[in-house]
């Protein structure tokens, strides 16, 4: 019985939720608004609900690295762990995925780590705030990476193929 494909949406939906709070801070800097968009108090329940919803992101990116991992775990045992990888027949695809989700697994656990020790003055502070943006932008294109070459490994040819023959254009290693 495989263990993986009921594991699997469940890390992409959750550490990729990180975005949400950082694209909506970009979208409200460009449409001119306050920058301490979060912890301003001129408006409680604008405020409140943005609160609620940093909470939610911090909290669901902290399941996600969970289910990251679970995910990682069963998808190795699914091809069949250290005995069969070496003879799997695109192990250069389960090379990179788990290099990715290894990665990916750092990339998320910076951002709890800031988001942990700044709290939710976060969004008041440049520096972190950026880091933040970068970091959960980083993020997405990790898990995205995974998923594209899970789905290259199960189904073949991706949508996605002419962006990965730029990418190797540009000198990038990808297999």
């Amino acid at each position: 019985m495989a263990l993986h494909p009921p594991t699997i949406h469940f890390h992409i939906v959750l550490v990729v939720n990180s975005i949400f709070i950082p694209l909506y801070y970009i979208i409200s800097k460009i449409w001119g608004g306050d920058p301490r968009f979060i912890t301003s108090r001129r408006d409680k329940r604008y405020s409140s609900l943005l609160l609620r919803l940093d909470a939610i992101t911090y909290y669901g990116t902290f399941l996600g690295i969970i289910a990251l991992v679970i995910s990682g775990v069963t998808g190795f045992l699914d091809v069949g762990g250290f005995t069969t990888v070496h003879a799997f027949t695109r192990a250069e695809y389960l090379a990179f995925k788990i290099s990715i989700g290894i990665l990916a697994f750092q990339v998320y656990a910076g951002i709890l780590f800031i988001r942990w020790r700044v709290g939710e003055d976060l969004w008041n502070y440049r520096g972190y705030r950026t880091l933040y943006i970068l970091l959960a932008l980083v993020g997405a294109g990790l898990i995205t990476a995974i998923s594209l070459y899970g789905g290259k490994m199960v189904y073949g040819p991706s949508i996605l193929d002419p962006l990965l023959d730029i990418l190797k254009s540009l000198g990038i290693p990808l297999p």
